[in-house]
């Protein structure tokens, strides 16, 4: 049995939440790290307490601090294009299906990443020829730093992360799978094997 089905067979006996490990990940730019993932939990209520703590006093009290580096309109700015999106991420299904239809920017994103991807199993999902898992970041420790380079982010992305980290809004993470990892999945632990190409 290859490692796709391993882990395909593996995912699909995972009973609600569930972590998984997959150790020695290597992103894009060459970090090589140690992470676990909670898949199977629930999004929705997720979402709604991330907007609970972005709407909090404790963080609102946070925002000021910001504004010792950053201009008082802009973090406003930011803030408030977050709740926003956060209050129709978590609206009822009909209110999502109208805003989706009147081409909302936020709903239509979050579609479009949705029908990106098919779903093979909780957390396990499939695009082109590749395997993906999906869940709540919930450790990460780095094994090899990689070469990041210049931070080509636009001003409103560094500063939309910083508002993110004051409020400990969710890391929701995407791993490609490329067979170089090691995965830990239901108690099962999958190894590398060498020349295989990890394939849907």
């Amino acid at each position: 049995m290859n490692n796709t089905v391993k882990t395909i067979v593996a995912a699909r006996n995972i009973k609600g939440a569930s972590i998984i490990g997959i150790k020695n990940y290597t992103n894009t730019q060459g970090e090589v790290s140690n992470q676990s993932i909670l898949v199977g939990f629930n999004y929705e209520k997720r979402l709604l307490k991330d907007l609970n703590s972005l709407k909090s006093i404790a963080v609102k009290r946070k925002l000021v601090e910001l504004y010792k580096t950053e201009t008082k309109k802009e973090v406003k700015k930011v803030y408030n294009k977050l709740v926003k999106s956060l209050i129709k991420r978590t609206s009822s299904e009909e209110v999502k299906a109208k805003l989706l239809e009147q081409g909302d920017e936020t709903m239509v994103k979050s579609q479009a990443q949705i029908d990106a991807y098919v779903s093979i199993a909780k957390g396990l999902n499939a695009k082109d020829t590749n395997l993906y898992f999906k869940g709540l970041l919930m450790s990460k420790k780095v094994v090899s730093v990689g070469e990041y380079g210049e931070d080509k982010r636009t001003p409103y992305m560094i500063l939309k992360n910083k508002i993110e980290r004051l409020s400990k809004q969710m890391k929701y993470k995407t791993f490609k799978l490329t067979n170089d990892e090691n995965l830990s999945v239901q108690g099962i632990k999958i190894e590398p094997q060498k020349n295989e190409v990890v394939t849907a």
